[in-house]
């Protein structure tokens, strides 16, 4: 048995005037399109070379490898972003940094992951003076250092009689075989 048409298959379909068109291209005279949505003119008559260069100084290629969370550099400041977990945020407040403001006034942020209740997790772009910066390094750095140089003071030692010849390398010893610390800073 073959099809009948329906009446609307039969009739056809013209663009509604109605909707709004999300991108309209426009012709020029030598039937060159650019979308008007993506790049309005800059005047009107730009010559279309001028116009392809413009676009292509604003617009990425879809898919290029981008630092997502990259932030412009702020002489005097370390910028590091912040996960809005377990009062992350607030303790980085208290401790002196700042947010970094977005152009609608708000602070910055983006959406980084999953959080432990499935919804989204958002992360703070924070700010704080380098000067207070290179002190908490250098209180961190010390705090390493004191941890390193008490496991070369007493390393771990087995009890007497329960060392086995099978143990050998795998605990650490500040002194190797040769007699010498396994690291040692030397100065030219």
């Amino acid at each position: 048995m073959a099809r009948q048409p329906k009446a609307q298959d039969e009739i056809k379909r013209q663009p509604d005037p109605e909707v709004p068109q999300r991108a309209v291209a426009v012709e020029d005279a030598e039937a060159h399109t650019a979308d008007v949505d993506l790049a309005p003119p800059a005047q009107v008559g730009e010559p279309l070379e001028e116009a392809i260069a413009r676009i292509r100084r604003m617009r990425k290629p879809f898919g290029a490898y981008t630092q997502k969370l990259a932030l412009p550099v702020r002489p005097g400041y370390h910028r590091h972003w912040f996960n809005d977990t377990a009062g992350r945020v607030d303790d980085a407040k208290e401790s002196g940094w700042s947010h970094i403001i977005d152009k609608d006034g708000k602070p910055l942020k983006r959406v980084v992951g999953t959080g432990r209740d499935n919804g989204v997790l958002i992360a703070y772009a924070m700010e704080l003076p380098l000067v207070f910066w290179e002190e908490d390094m250098a209180a961190r750095h010390a705090a390493a250092k004191a941890k390193v140089d008490a496991i070369k003071k007493q390393p771990f030692m087995a009890k007497p009689g329960q060392a086995q010849s099978e143990d050998k390398g795998k605990f650490y010893s500040p002194v190797e075989e040769s007699g010498r610390a396994p690291l040692e800073v030397t100065k030219t």
